[in-house]
C-alpha cells in the first residue's frame, strides 16, 4: 500500500503557531499508539477546527493579497451563506492573526464589515425539493457539500479495479479531495488525501462541473466525466453514463442528521463507465459500473454523537441498494436507512433492517479494527445482503498532525456482495462500504 497525504498548501497556514510533522502511528511505541487509538478514526472535522482553519487561511490570504479567497469569503458572507456566526468568527481570527500589515484595500474593509456582523443583506431561497440537472452543480451557500463516486471496473485482461473519488467542501475555505484505487486483482490499495486551496477551485452553479485543482468532475450530452489523480503515474478518465433516474433518497431528499441539522441527499445508482485506468506503469481501457452520491446542508460532521455505516450495492436483477446507519462511537444502533431502487427506477425507503459484524481486520498503521464482513437482513421482504472485502486493507488513514488533515480516519473499499430473496436465490452483485474502525473488535451490531 501506498499514500500521498497532500498538505503543503496548508503547511505555511500551520507555520503561524508552530505546528510541525509527527511520525505515523505505526513508527511509534506501542504505548503511545493505545494512547492515541482513544481518538484515531473518530475524530471529526467539528466546528472549532473548521473555525480555526477558516481563520488561519483567510489570514494568509489577507497578507498575501490573494483576491480569489478573499472574494470567495466576503461573497459567501454578504450573501449570508449557511452560518453566517460562523463568518463573523472566522473574519475576527484572520483580522487578529495576521502576520504581515500590508492591507489589500478594499476587500480587507469587507472582510472587517463581516467580522462587526454587518454586510449586505440578500435574500437567500429555501428549497422543498430537489430538482435536476440544477442541484448536480455546487450549492455555494450550503455549509457542507460532497460529490462522491464509487466504481467497479474491469481490463479486458480481467483485472478488476475499485475506485472512490470525493470532492469536499466545508464553508467558503476548506477543500479536500480523497481519491482511491483498489487493484484487486493486484491485491493493491493506493490513495491520495489532499487540501485544496480556494485558488485552485472552480464549480459552477445550476450544473455539474467542479474542479479541485488536478480532480475534475463534470456533465455534458455524453455523461458525467472524471478524471482523478492518486499519483503521478495512477490515475482515472471515466465517462459514466446513468442508466437509472435518480434515487432521491428517503423519499424527498431531506435526512436529518445526528448533530440536529439537515442535509439534502440522492445518489445515481447505475451508472455504465467506460474510459481508462493507469496504474503501475500500466494503462488499461475498462468497463464497469459506477455510483454517485452527492449531499449538502447547513451541517458539519462533528462525529462526537454519531458516526455511520454507508453501503451501496449493485445486483445484476437490475436493483440498488443505498443503506447507511448512523452509530454510537462504540456501535450502538441510533438510526438506519435503506433506500431501494427497483429495476423500473422506483425508491423504496426501509428501517427496519439488521446488521451483523462477521469478520475483522487490524490495520497495521492505525490500529484500528474494520469489519471486512457483513450480513444485512431485511426481515420484511425476507431479504438478505452478504458482503466481503475484495481487500482487507482498503484504509483511508491520515499520518500528518491533525489540524493538516482533519478529515477522520476511515475505510472505504470494494466489497463482493450477493443478495439472497425469500425463495433462496443468490444474485450475484458488488458494492462499496465506508465505515469508521473501532480500537477493538466490539460493539452491537
Amino acid at each position: 500500500m501506498k499514500v500521498k497525504t497532500d498538505s503543503n498548501h496548508l503547511i505555511s497556514v500551520l507555520a503561524l503557531v508552530g505546528l510541525v510533522a509527527c511520525q505515523a502511528p505505526s513508527m511509534r511505541g506501542p504505548q503511545a499508539l493505545e494512547a492515541d487509538l482513544s481518538a484515531a478514526g473518530q475524530r471529526q472535522l467539528d466546528r472549532e477546527t473548521v473555525l480555526t482553519l477558516g481563520g488561519r487561511v483567510l489570514a494568509q490570504a489577507l497578507d498575501a493579497g490573494d483576491r480569489s479567497t478573499l472574494e470567495t469569503f466576503v461573497r459567501y458572507g454578504e450573501d449570508r451563506g449557511d452560518d453566517a456566526a460562523a463568518i463573523r468568527e472566522m473574519a475576527r481570527r484572520a483580522l487578529a492573526g495576521r502576520v504581515m500589515m500590508a492591507s489589500p484595500g478594499a476587500l480587507e474593509a469587507r472582510v472587517r464589515r463581516l467580522a462587526e456582523g454587518s454586510g449586505v443583506p440578500a435574500v437567500t431561497s429555501n428549497p422543498t425539493e430537489i430538482r435536476f440537472p440544477e442541484d448536480g452543480g455546487i450549492h455555494r451557500l450550503s455549509l457542507t457539500e460532497w460529490w462522491y463516486l464509487n466504481g467497479h471496473l474491469e481490463a479486458g485482461s480481467g483485472t478488476r479495479f475499485g475506485y472512490e473519488f470525493t470532492m469536499f467542501r466545508v464553508g467558503p475555505l476548506l477543500h479536500w479531495i480523497h481519491v482511491a484505487l483498489t487493484d484487486e486483482s493486484g491485491q493493491h490499495f493506493d490513495y491520495l488525501r489532499a487540501f485544496v486551496p480556494v485558488r485552485d477551485v472552480q464549480s459552477r452553479t445550476g450544473h455539474l462541473d467542479v474542479r479541485f485543482g488536478q480532480q475534475h468532475l463534470w456533465q455534458d450530452v455524453d455523461g458525467i466525466h472524471l478524471q482523478g489523480q492518486v499519483r503521478d503515474g495512477m490515475a482515472l478518465d471515466l465517462t459514466l453514463r446513468p442508466r437509472k433516474q435518480p434515487l432521491i433518497i428517503n423519499g424527498d431528499g431531506k435526512i436529518d442528521m445526528p448533530e440536529g441539522a439537515y442535509s439534502w441527499y440522492y445518489s445515481l445508482p447505475r451508472l455504465e463507465a467506460e474510459g481508462r485506468v493507469m496504474s503501475r506503469g500500466r494503462t488499461l481501457p475498462v468497463r464497469g459500473l459506477s455510483w454517485l452520491d452527492h449531499q449538502w446542508g447547513p451541517f458539519v460532521v462533528t462525529g462526537r454523537g454519531a458516526l455511520w455505516d454507508w453501503f451501496s450495492m449493485q445486483f445484476e436483477d437490475a436493483t440498488e441498494y443505498n443503506v447507511f446507519g448512523f452509530r454510537s462511537q462504540r456501535g450502538a444502533p441510533i438510526a438506519r436507512y435503506l433506500n431501494e431502487s427497483h429495476p423500473d427506477g422506483r425508491g423504496e425507503l426501509t428501517t427496519g433492517y439488521r446488521m451483523t459484524r462477521l469478520g475483522w481486520w487490524q490495520s497495521p498503521r492505525t490500529g484500528l479494527h474494520y469489519t471486512t464482513r457483513w450480513r444485512i437482513d431485511r426481515p420484511e421482504r425476507g431479504e438478505s445482503f452478504e458482503l466481503e472485502a475484495s481487500i482487507a486493507d482498503q484504509e483511508l488513514a491520515t499520518l500528518v498532525p491533525f489540524l493538516q488533515d482533519p478529515l477522520p480516519t476511515y475505510w472505504e473499499g470494494r466489497m463482493r456482495a450477493v443478495k439472497i430473496d425469500r425463495s433462496g436465490r443468490r444474485i450475484p452483485g458488488v458494492g462499496y462500504c465506508e465505515h469508521f474502525g473501532f480500537a477493538r473488535p466490539e460493539g452491537p451490531s
